[in-house]
């Protein structure tokens, strides 16, 4: 989960650098297409503006000498223009200048700008170009959110009991899950069994090391293997769900559940897949053992036992 909501973010500031070189192509494209006429005469409209600004510029200028002679004209035309509060200015300069980012209002405003700039008509395959992309990393941005909420609910159910699971988690509506629940009770007894037989064998030894009595298996231990166990079989049937990637209609299971075990199912679009799970001993590039259950397509293997076949 982490590696995939990696991609996404990366998927996401990939569309929004194309969305930015897509808005900058286009504006030296239009800007290319203006004729030094059309520009000429948009600045004519603001010529009385900025006659009003000279105007004040030179007010500031005789003022400063007497109050504050060391600061320059353009230092004076620069608090002018950020002070002066413009009727219009010109619409193609404003395009130029305009930038865009990955929210709604900053896209918006710079098409708004663009059609003000070049007319409606004129720009309408560049607004095309525009959302298309804004499109891309909304779509990017959304698949983002619902991966970060599925990795928020997997850490919240790190902390669920089976029960708690069991009431919020749609896996035991399914069939695979039915399966499982026929092979709980032999699985669960078995592995409390084998939790006992540890725990009673470490108990031993470290009586022995030690010399100071250890204490029995009690109910509280037996309650926690039965719940490791319940969670073992869930953990089983996370594992074959994903692999399965589809619903399942029947399925057969045969084996001892991680140690050597076989699943043969039939899809609801009528595929039949076999997969095959067995305990294995790897070791690290150290030499250290570690075990493995790795879980595999094929054939169906011969077990000793069926422990449970449903349909």
């Amino acid at each position: 989960m982490k590696a995939y909501i990696g991609h996404l973010q990366d998927s996401v500031e990939l569309e929004k650098r194309e969305l930015e070189k897509l808005v900058n192509q286009i504006q030296q494209d239009l800007e290319k297409g203006l004729s030094k006429e059309e520009f000429e005469a948009e600045e004519l409209n603001n010529k009385p503006q900025r006659d009003e600004m000279d105007q004040i510029v030179n007010n500031q200028l005789k003022l400063q000498k007497r109050i504050a002679p060391q600061l320059s004209e353009a230092h004076i035309r620069v608090n002018v223009a950020m002070s002066y509060n413009w009727k219009e200015k010109n619409k193609f300069t404003i395009f130029q200048n305009a930038s865009i980012n990955s929210s709604e209002k900053m896209v918006n405003s710079f098409i708004r700008k663009g059609e003000q700039a070049f007319g409606e008509d004129k720009f309408a395959p560049y607004r095309e170009k525009i959302e298309f992309a804004f499109d891309n990393i909304k779509g990017c941005q959304h698949d983002l959110m619902v991966a970060r909420e599925e990795r928020d609910k997997a850490r919240e159910r790190k902390n669920y009991t089976f029960e708690q699971l069991k009431k919020v988690d749609p896996i035991f509506k399914g069939k695979l899950w039915k399966v499982a629940e026929e092979y709980e009770t032999d699985y669960i007894k078995q592995f409390v069994k084998s939790c006992e037989y540890i725990f009673t064998a470490r108990a031993i030894k470290r009586e022995k090391e030690t010399g100071k009595i250890q204490r029995a298996w009690s109910d509280k231990d037996e309650a926690l293997a039965i719940e490791m166990a319940k969670m073992e079989i869930l953990r089983y049937v996370y594992k074959l769900s994903r692999k399965i990637g589809k619903e399942v209609k029947t399925a057969n299971l045969t084996g001892d559940l991680w140690s050597y075990s076989t699943l043969e199912v039939e899809c609801e679009d009528g595929e039949k897949q076999i997969w095959n799970t067995h305990q294995i001993t790897n070791y690290s590039c150290y030499g250290r053992p570690f075990t493995q259950w790795p879980t595999r397509k094929g054939e169906p293997c011969v077990h000793n036992i069926n422990l449970n076949k449903w349909d």
